[in-house]
């Protein structure tokens, strides 16, 4: 949330965020109450604080549809989070409530599907996640900013359990509080104020925010719950009945019954189309897909039904679609990504892309964040971008390219993306956002696998007028090209699309193929080529492994083996050891010719610009400039020279060199730097379009018997993994002495809750996500930013699936005339995201501990 954090007086929030109730005739006004905290001394440690606030708050606001509790220890065990804020206040229906037999000092979890506003307890100012002394109130010492993760991370639940436009936070540190507001643009918080000397602002807040209308409050109210004891509800387990009869090993099997998860809300959701002018209701369950983080394009994807409302009730649509919900960017010359898809479809000779089926944005949502900031800094450029929020729904439904089957199928994914890359080119399209995330496997209607270039939204349309160029990156971190990453205005062209597909394969390549890289060093490589960056007074810049690799034409792994390692020095992928010959051709694994020509052709493209670069630097020859100093010793140096040559020196040794020393061929090596030069430039121009690297994916693709079958392994990126990574040098002890002194005294608090759970701040614009650090996992950088984020959007699977087993009558050959009989309706185990929720990183590293009386004891989380 670098630069996206708004610090502002508390009545001036409320002006803007949380107006006035107003009551209808003959309805009274809720009563205020006249103080919340009336005889309450500073609380010690953060547990006076949970304990104290739920009794206050059901004392001031007693007539209210809303419950208040402690939440501190259990986290909500319809979830795999660990996660619980120490208290929340939720709709009474949904109070979290004890189990019989429980005691009365036993705390109570936490529910994340129906939380409306948490609220997190510190013991001290030192817990607080923001600083009103630094620039937009961003925390500079590590338990602020571990402070603000945390409560990012309760947003991010909040967001990810609900359906949100945004949510309101109150954090309690020591006597001092904030109230939080969120949304995918940024966060808007209040000055610090202490509410043992005055509570007026908070009471006015919560008296405002119980009367606020469901829109007011943050809820989307375009999506209604299902109820999943519903005859709906019935009609949609009875598809995943039928579904598991009828085809129990296909893949659309698996994902509705992932889709029906009965501890995730279901929901009938509302898409207002753009193409017929109608609302269209579809009905979805957990979603397949969910971007991480709070800014951004929050991107939500589900295998879906459609639903037809009529005289005989609620019906299910018969083919499965894909919808996708996501927070668009409003900028200008981006489109929505409904309107690119509906663009090229018409063109019918785009392959290889998803079909739009309906699409359009949510009347009425749009983010708040910008329209106040650009309110309070009339005349100044908003830091925060506009986000819409946007729907939109295509008839295939695939599945995420890492459950790929082997090289080939991984390969001829790229190959057809590269296609249909080609074909949106030629219409004037660049898709802009190439990443593992958005190229698909899905079955033609022979059902054979194919790939499917997803996630238009970033796409610009070239023929239109030429927009200056943006600031920022646009695209996913990991795939970026080394251009795009050193250049963050750069227009993205086709060899830093190419690049993107490129980094693509080594990506899956590494983490489900056999290679060189021994086993305890696959985390640290895809950390250093993938996720690294070098710092910059303009911001983060590309890594130096993934620089290195295309400016000198090979992959190295002398950091990770040494130069005279048994892996070897540079990256080379494997058969499986059952297929390896001894020795010769027939044992190298095809990729490697791919990837070492690909090389060769990257470092000429980087080679050819630097060139390029420093002849543009070159100062052109002077004519009848007046000799400078620098000029006038070179001409005695050159004087010099001639006299050591014919033996006139002056010094002793002049002349005296060595019998076999021959004068160097300058004309020679001019020569030779000339053909080089033509050599890499000829190489260069394979990057110029995407013919030569069809043709190089094609030719390999044809010798479909040199590949290797079963040779894939199980992911080799291991999920605890740490990246070293030097340290932090600006966390200083006494600026965190001087945080305990602003809080008058307040005593430390020695339990583990005062640390706080690591959780890095949000994504970010141009640079790495988070802003703060280099540990993480598919960062999204848009016009705006992975968040959203690199997403893994996947899953999405074709509609013409009904014939999608391999049969007999199916053709052998494909359109392009590759063999099919190495397609087939192998479905693997669904593979992890491309990225590691930071939140479940922090998870990772920390042991699922419940004290056996959550009443009393150590607690099992931190913070």
């Amino acid at each position: 949330m670098h630069g996206r954090t708004t610090i502002l007086d508390a009545d001036k929030f409320l002006q803007h965020f949380v107006p006035q109730p107003t009551t209808g005739p003959g309805v009274a006004p809720l009563k205020k109450p006249a103080s919340l905290f009336k005889r309450m001394k500073k609380p010690k440690n953060e547990s006076v604080l949970y304990k104290e606030l739920p009794k206050r708050l059901k004392r001031g606001f007693p007539g209210t549809m809303y419950g208040f509790v402690a939440t501190p220890y259990k986290a909500d065990r319809n979830t795999t989070s660990l996660l619980s804020p120490d208290c929340g206040m939720y709709p009474r229906p949904h109070v979290p409530r004890r189990h019989k037999g429980q005691r009365r000092d036993t705390f109570l979890a936490t529910n994340w599907a129906h939380i409306e506003l948490p609220i997190e307890c510190k013991s001290n100012g030192s817990g607080d996640p923001f600083d009103d002394k630094q620039p937009n109130g961003e925390p500079k010492t590590a338990k602020r900013r571990d402070a603000l993760g945390q409560i990012l991370s309760y947003a991010e639940l909040v967001l990810e359990y609900q359906q949100r436009t945004h949510l309101f936070m109150l954090v309690f540190f020591g006597k001092y509080y904030r109230i939080v507001r969120f949304d995918r643009s940024g966060i808007f918080a209040t000055q610090k104020m202490d509410y043992l000397l005055n509570d007026r602002l908070l009471i006015e807040f919560i008296w405002r925010y119980v009367q606020l209308s469901p829109e007011d409050r943050g809820y989307d109210t375009t999506v209604l719950r299902i109820d999943q004891n519903s005859e709906l509800a019935g009609k949609m387990r009875q598809r995943r009945d039928d579904l598991e009869k009828a085809q129990p090993d296909h893949y659309l099997t698996a994902l509705w019954t992932e889709a029906l998860d009965s501890r995730r809300p279901w929901w009938k959701v509302k898409v207002e189309d753009d193409i017929t002018k109608k609302d269209l209701w579809y009905v979805v369950g957990k979603p397949n897909f969910q971007a991480p983080g709070v800014r951004g394009r929050g991107t939500r994807g589900y295998v879906a039904l459609p639903l037809k409302i009529g005289e005989d009730g609620e019906q299910l649509g018969e083919k499965f679609v894909y919808l996708k919900d996501a927070w668009r960017v409003v900028a200008e010359g981006i489109m929505p990504e409904g309107t690119t898809l509906k663009t090229l479809n018409d063109y019918k000779d785009v392959p290889f892309i998803p079909t739009l089926l309906s699409h359009g944005d949510v009347t009425g949502q749009s983010t708040r964040s910008p329209v106040v900031w650009e309110l309070l800094h009339p005349g100044k450029t908003c830091p925060l971008k506009q986000h819409q929020h946007y729907r939109s729904v295509v008839a295939e439904v695939g599945k995420p390219l890492s459950s790929f089957k082997d090289s080939y199928q991984l390969v001829k994914a790229v190959y057809h993306c590269a296609l249909a890359h080609r074909a949106a080119y030629k219409h004037g399209y660049i898709h802009r956002d190439i990443s593992a995330g958005n190229i698909l496997l899905y079955p033609n209607k022979n059902g054979h696998w194919c790939g499917l270039l997803n996630d238009w939204e970033l796409a610009k349309d070239r023929n239109r007028e030429l927009i200056p160029r943006q600031l920022e990156r646009t695209g996913t971190w990991q795939f970026l090209s080394v251009n795009i990453l050193d250049d963050p205005g750069s227009v993205v062209v086709i060899a830093d699309e190419l690049e993107s597909m490129f980094h693509v394969v080594i990506y899956y390549a590494v983490r489900f193929l056999h290679h060189n890289i021994t086993a305890n060093n696959v985390g640290q490589f895809l950390h250093d080529y993938f996720d690294d960056y070098a710092p910059h007074h303009g911001g983060k810049r590309c890594g130096p492994s993934k620089r290195l690799a295309m400016w000198m034409g090979r992959i190295s792994l002398v950091n990770y083996h040494g130069r005279y390692g048994t892996g070897g020095t540079k990256l080379r992928f494997l058969r499986p050891p059952e297929d390896r010959a001894p020795a010769g051709e027939a044992s190298q694994h095809p990729l490697n010719d791919i990837v070492s020509t690909l090389l060769s052709w990257f470092k000429a493209h980087y080679d050819h610009d630097l060139d390029e670069e420093e002849t543009d630097e070159r100062a052109p020859p002077a004519e009848d400039q007046p000799s400078s100093p620098d000029s006038l010793c070179r001409t005695l140096d050159d004087e010099f020279l001639d006299a050591m040559a014919s033996g006139d020196s002056d010094e002793e040794n002049a002349g005296a060199a060595a019998p076999s020393a021959k004068p160097i061929d300058t004309d020679s090596f001019r020569q030779a730097e000339k053909l080089r030069a033509e050599k890499e430039r000829q190489l260069a121009l394979n990057l110029e379009n995407h013919d030569a690297f069809i043709e190089l994916l094609r030719q390999a693709l044809q010798h479909a018997k040199a590949w290797p079958t079963s040779e894939k392994t199980k992911d080799q990126r291991n999920r605890d993994f740490v990246p070293k990574l030097e340290p932090n040098s600006d966390d200083g002890e006494e600026e965190e002495a001087a945080d305990e002194d602003e809080d008058d005294g307040a005593d430390n608090d020695t339990d583990d809750d005062e640390e706080g759970e690591r959780y890095q701040p949000e994504n970010t614009d141009d640079e790495i996500d988070p802003e703060d650090t280099a540990n993480d996992y598919d960062l999204v950088v848009e016009v705006e930013d992975d968040e959203d984020k690199g997403h893994m959007e996947g899953g999405v699977e074709g509609q013409e699936v009904g014939g999608c087993d391999d049969d007999s009558s199916a053709s052998m050959h494909d359109s392009e005339g590759f063999p099919n009989t190495r397609d087939g309706m192998h479905v693997d185990d669904p593979a992890p995201r491309s990225s590691v929720r930071r939140s479940e990183r922090v998870r990772m590293k920390r042991k699922a501990e419940e004290p056996e009386d959550a009443g009393s004891g150590k607690r099992s989380r931190q913070g």
